[in-house]
């Protein structure tokens, strides 16, 4: 009997044991697997293919706003489209207290999709490579908030680099300040050219 009751308990508490792993293993992944899911896209702009996502701070959806705003008009200004795509890809790229992780690298809607894949390795390397994890939303790390963006110069300019080429591209020189200044970089030039009806980044300085 005794034998009987020591094997019945045995069992029992490996039964217990293996249940509480798995609903461990299972719960704990349901909840990484709701943690990393993409913020929700909350306005397109469907015949350009832009997206604004509910996690993108004011001053970046204030510019969106904008810029659907000038893409609706009957005769878009460019210089104006070009300027708002500046701005939303800098400040996009530039905050960096919105991103979950070193992979979620902002502003690559407004890059040439000939070098988006290069560019995100390039930013992983350096300005995200020391981005820690937020996917439980307990990251501790003080990370960048820009608050404010202005254009300092634009020009047009021709543009050349391998199958990219520009008659009129745009030169646009930027400078921008973040909520606290964390040492991050407040200006840079951007080249954007014409990608069928749509301006994209294709350099960075």
């Amino acid at each position: 009997m005794k034998r009987k009751a020591k094997k019945f308990f045995t069992t029992i508490l490996a039964a217990i044991m293996l249940g509480t792993i798995v609903y461990l293993i299972f719960f704990r992944n349901m909840e990484v697997k709701k943690e990393i899911e993409p913020p929700k896209v909350v306005k397109k702009i469907d015949d350009f293919g832009y997206e604004l996502r509910e996690n993108e701070i004011k001053l970046y959806s204030d510019l969106f706003d904008v810029l659907i705003e000038e893409l609706n008009k009957e005769e878009v200004n460019e210089e104006e489209y070009a300027k708002l795509v500046a701005k939303l890809f800098v400040v996009g790229f530039y905050n960096l207290d919105n991103k979950t992780s070193k992979n979620d690298v902002g502003g690559v809607q407004f890059v040439h999709p000939d070098i988006v894949d290069n560019f995100k390795e390039n930013a992983k390397d350096t300005l995200y490579k020391y981005v820690e994890s937020n996917i439980y939303g307990d990251r501790k790390q003080e990370l960048p908030i820009v608050d404010n963006i202005e254009v300092s110069n634009l020009k047009t300019r021709a543009f050349k680099y391998n199958d990219i080429t520009d008659k009129k591209a745009y030169e646009i020189s930027l400078e921008w300040s973040y909520k606290k200044d964390l040492g991050y970089e407040t200006e840079c030039e951007l080249i954007i050219v014409h990608e069928d009806k749509k301006l994209v980044v294709v350099e960075m300085d």
